[in-house]
């Protein structure tokens, strides 16, 4: 290689690598679905939580009306190394250099689209509405948000993951405190210098972690997603959708004498049903079961391990996907259109967005209560727009319309 093309690898070498963010190792945190290094953590009303939660310096209260599928850990060697880990990874998350400079003032959501960045706010900033992470069909998909003040979110606010974005792969890095508005969803991993407080009936498909400041739950729904180990009882445990079908396979640790299949699609902890039983054999390590009545939203599985003296070990909660919404479940109408055009079917906190073939968003909105939206277009110039509806499971679906 000559010295000119050498140059030009480095200099491209170098302004990719600044580009890419880097994600935090959780390391002991991987079992804790909430951890502060410094501060209480209290619960009121029946929060619904998978995996571990630990402080290292407070008092842990009112977790007794609670679902939970981990431990509470207070102050010892566990948390002690918990506590290093929390502050490593939020220096990690320091160190990322910005891709793209958000406005505090004007905030994030009201139906705002990203794609994966490092995105740095330089002050405290409000989400609201909604916010549509696109993983540009990578599953591996990173997306950061480095907020130098106070996170707020609004009433119901809602983060939507959309084109193969996980929730494993969203890091909120919050320099302050963090409060959600009630009933409001938020996915991915927070990371505060401050207190986080989650209003009533929010809910976090992600974890919660603070270098300094205590944690705050009121009737909550906190789910790791694809991320929290196993128990013992099970070495390994995945599923996977095969057509419209989903495969679930597990292998045991230690003998079981039978398992329990579960599936939700919520996970709040009267909203699992059975779906199966499968008969444990000390000659068997690996087993399998297929689910053959998927919904069309997110679905959620788990499975009960009971032992030969009938203890019962819960396994992590693995989250699929339904099937994607089909033209089939509303009507678009007409098509081609001139002044408007009717949305019959969309279920209420739908996303309806329409754009050019440029890819320009022209509108969005938020699908009504009562299925049945008209969206003005008098103001388009003739020609092809492009429809997509994203569903409150993020699921989505696009269709041409033609105007003339």
């Amino acid at each position: 290689m000559n010295i000119k093309n050498l140059l030009s690898f480095l200099i491209l070498f170098f302004a990719f690598s600044s580009a890419f963010s880097q994600a935090p190792n959780l390391q002991s945190l991987s079992g804790f679905s909430m951890f502060t290094a410094a501060g209480a953590m209290t619960n009121t009303g029946a929060s619904v939580i998978i995996g571990d939660i630990g402080s290292d310096a407070g008092a842990i209260t009112g977790y007794g009306s609670s679902t939970m599928t981990g431990s509470i850990h207070t102050a010892g060697a566990l948390t002690a190394q918990g506590n290093l880990d929390v502050q490593a990874a939020y220096l990690t998350m320091s160190s990322n250099t910005c891709d793209s400079t958000l406005s505090g003032t004007i905030g994030l959501g009201n139906n705002q689209v990203l794609k994966p960045y490092n995105y740095c706010i330089g002050s405290a900033t409000l989400l609201t509405d909604t916010l549509i992470l696109n993983g540009m069909g990578n599953s591996a998909s990173l997306f950061v948000f480095k907020i130098n003040g106070v996170l707020n979110t609004s009433l119901g606010s809602r983060v939507i993951l959309t084109n193969g974005a996980m929730p494993e792969n969203v890091y909120f890095q919050v320099n302050g405190a963090i409060n959600t508005g009630v009933n409001s969803i938020l996915v991915g991993v927070l990371l505060a210098d401050g207190v986080i407080t989650l209003a009533k009936g929010t809910t976090l498909v992600g974890r919660a972690y603070s270098i300094a400041g205590a944690i705050h739950l009121d009737s909550n729904t906190i789910t790791p997603a694809n991320f929290t180990p196993l128990p013992i009882a099970l070495a390994d445990f995945s599923v996977s959708k095969s057509g419209g079908n989903v495969c679930l396979k597990w292998s045991a640790a230690t003998y079981q004498h039978h398992f329990i299949v579960e599936r939700s699609s919520s996970a709040l902890a009267d909203s699992w049903t059975t779906i199966g039983t499968i008969a444990g054999s000390p000659n068997t390590i690996q087993y399998s079961m297929t689910d053959f009545n998927i919904s069309s939203g997110v679905n959620y599985y788990r499975l009960r391990c009971f032992n030969t003296s009938g203890t019962e070990t819960l396994s992590d909660v693995k989250i699929v996907y339904g099937d994607a919404l089909t033209t089939t479940k509303f009507l678009v109408f007409p098509n081609p259109m001139h002044n408007n055009f009717t949305v019959t079917g969309a279920t209420p906190g739908s996303i309806i967005m329409l754009s050019d073939m440029t890819g320009k968003l022209i509108m969005s909105q938020a699908a009504g209560d009562i299925r049945k939206d008209i969206i003005s277009t008098k103001d388009l110039n003739g020609g092809m727009y492009l429809l997509k509806i994203i569903s409150a499971e993020q699921q989505e679906v696009s269709l041409k319309l033609i105007k003339f």
